[in-house]
């Protein structure tokens, strides 16, 4: 809209008042527009807000065909530590001995003897950091423990320091607290020494109580070589401590090639190592052990590639449990290298199915779920034992359900009741006129308080849903309440007739969900009301766009007609003020 700003200095007129007054009259259908807009709104908020209640009534209602609420079944176990249940609707009421007698385990191949080429005695004059450990030694301060009392050796720089340097250190602290504590010129010495690929330590003389390793290393010295962790051990010359791991293993990130494989291969060998099926290329002077591993567990082999580094072997194990052999074959020369018995079971250790008895008869199952034992019931073995599994209705999943079906239809009668009002004092709602509206909840209420099939159950009423006890006082019965109570017992003597009550698609709520879908479906009476208002919307914005401009422009029109007065008068003025100055010169 325009603003005024015409004066009227000259003519002495109020010009800004006079301009509102006359366009006052052109700006009354603009408001009347505006006001229609507003009340438009208005509705089509309403039907809105209406569309969420009536969803969430419709999802409340559909919910018990979607679960068959009513039959459904909860199973318990009374022992967890042995299995667990769960039930589904074509479970039977009742309780069951179960018998877990063995567990799913799953197919292993594992490498029959260490991958690695095993250090030796040969190998005492290499240098720490030249070797195939089982990790990298860092130089510094290591502690040992002799009859309880510490002793520390000193490993020197990897690079430089030998194997046999190491283990000296190792050794000479060792023999100097065991003769400390032997006292009286003892002779006792203690050695380490390599065999089988790993540590020995033996003590010769008496026998004594030693450990390894202590919080304030600075080395890692002992972890590596595989005596620290190995706890307190009473070692005697006959009765040698044994190290926890192996000395050589194959390195994880270097080439196969120069990974510390026992096996040797020619240079850049290639081939398909293929596991159950599924194909793996690979390339030795490319590949490393921790590469093949990641393809393994990449491809469909349906196995877990893992190292065991302890024992420098690579173990495959089937995700899924039962009696299976798993099929390994290699067109090259790496799955003979990881020593994994290509084309044999040798290095196998087959799975076994679960097994559970019940009445004396046994069911198996290639994994610790176990279905099929007992209709609608799923067993998860847990350890071997006896449990007795508990079938009974699910009271309080229905129960909830049925609660909140009462809660949506309670929810949508308060806001139709608010949309809908229609008082003679106040505020009206803003589908105060709209008769099917208000009829709406009633409608719904009547559905809802129906009678149907000839089941034990035959209403909602009969489940514990009402709207009020007889000869409750007037406007006391125009909501829905539950009694818990009734509906529990009405499950516990007929869940099936209470499921059959409760089906969204073909039970009493049947009604209910096509009478809610015919307001909110494409189509429905909200879509064709919302579809109504944005068109009536759209013609009033045009309206109201075609009344501004034509009001806008006959201010304009008017301001000039006032501006060109103001001009014309001012003109007259100056006019008459010449000739009265010529009339007074003149002395007339």
């Amino acid at each position: 809209m325009a603003t005024f700003s015409v004066s009227g200095a000259i003519s002495g007129l109020d010009t800004q008042q006079l301009l509102s007054a006359l366009v006052s009259a052109e700006q009354a259908p603009l408001t009347r527009l505006q006001t229609q807009r507003k009340t438009l709104l208005g509705t089509q908020g309403a039907y809105t807000d209406l569309r969420i209640y009536l969803s969430r009534l419709e999802t409340a209602a559909t919910a018990f065909s979607k679960d068959l609420s009513g039959s459904k079944r909860s199973a318990s176990s009374s022992s967890s530590t042995v299995l667990a249940a769960s039930a589904g609707t074509s479970a039977l009421a009742g309780s069951y001995s179960v018998t877990v007698d063995q567990l799913a385990t799953s197919t292993r191949a594992t490498s029959t003897a260490a991958m690695g080429k095993a250090i030796t005695s040969d190998d005492l004059t290499k240098t720490l950091s030249s070797l195939s450990l089982p990790g990298t030694v860092t130089g510094g301060q290591v502690s040992m423990v002799v009859d309880g009392k510490v002793v520390t050796a000193t490993i020197g720089t990897p690079s430089s320091t030998t194997l046999g340097a190491a283990l000296t250190a190792i050794s000479n602290a060792l023999t100097t607290q065991i003769q400390a504590n032997e006292g009286g010129g003892s002779t006792s010495t203690a050695t380490v020494s390599i065999s089988g690929n790993r540590l020995q330590v033996a003590v010769s003389g008496a026998s004594h109580a030693v450990s390894f390793g202590a919080s304030g290393d600075t080395s890692n010295a002992l972890a590596v070589l595989g005596l620290a962790g190995t706890g307190t051990t009473t070692i005697t010359n006959s009765t040698p401590m044994t190290g926890r791991s192996a000395l050589g293993v194959t390195s994880t990130s270097s080439a196969l090639d120069s990974a510390g494989l026992s096996a040797t291969f020619t240079a850049a060998s290639t081939g398909t190592l293929t596991v159950n099926g599924a194909a793996i290329s690979y390339n030795t002077s490319t590949d490393t052990l921790s590469s093949i591993v990641t393809k393994i567990n990449a491809s469909s082999a349906g196995v877990t590639a893992s190292l065991d580094r302890t024992n420098d072997k690579l173990v495959l194990t089937a995700r899924t449990g039962g009696a299976a052999y798993m099929s390994i074959t290699d067109t090259g020369p790496l799955a003979a290298a990881l020593n994994l018995a290509p084309g044999t079971t040798n290095a196998q250790a087959v799975g076994q199915q679960a097994k559970v008895t019940i009445d004396g008869q046994s069911y198996y199952s290639d994994s610790n779920k176990v279905t099929g034992a007992l209709t609608g019931v799923t067993i998860t073995a847990l350890a071997q034992g006896t449990s007795t599994i508990t079938v009974t209705p699910d009271t309080s999943g229905v129960t909830s359900a049925v609660q909140e079906l009462v809660n949506a239809y309670n929810s949508l009668a308060d806001k139709l009741d608010a949309l809908t009002a229609n008082p003679a004092n106040g505020t009206k709602g803003a589908l105060a006129g709209d008769l099917e509206a208000r009829s709406l909840t009633l409608n719904l209420r009547r559905t809802l308080t129906a009678s149907t099939g000839t089941g034990t159950f035959r209403s909602l009423a009969d489940l514990g849903v009402t709207s009020g006890a007889v000869g409750s006082a007037v406007g006391s019965t125009s909501r829905l309440s539950l009694n818990a109570t009734k509906l529990a017992a009405a499950i516990e003597q007929d869940p099936t007739s209470v499921a059959d009550i409760l089906n969204g698609t073909s039970g009493l709520l049947a009604p209910l969900t096509t009478a809610v879908n015919n307001w909110t479906k494409t189509g429905g009476r909200l879509s064709t009301s919302a579809d109504s208002i944005t068109s009536q919307l759209s013609l009033l914005s045009s309206r109201q766009t075609a009344l501004q401009e034509r009001i806008d422009a006959k201010t304009a029109a008017l301001e000039a007609r006032f501006s060109r007065m103001e001009q014309t008068l001012s003109q007259l003025q100056s006019t008459q003020k010449s000739i009265t100055s010529i009339n007074n010169s003149s002395g007339g």
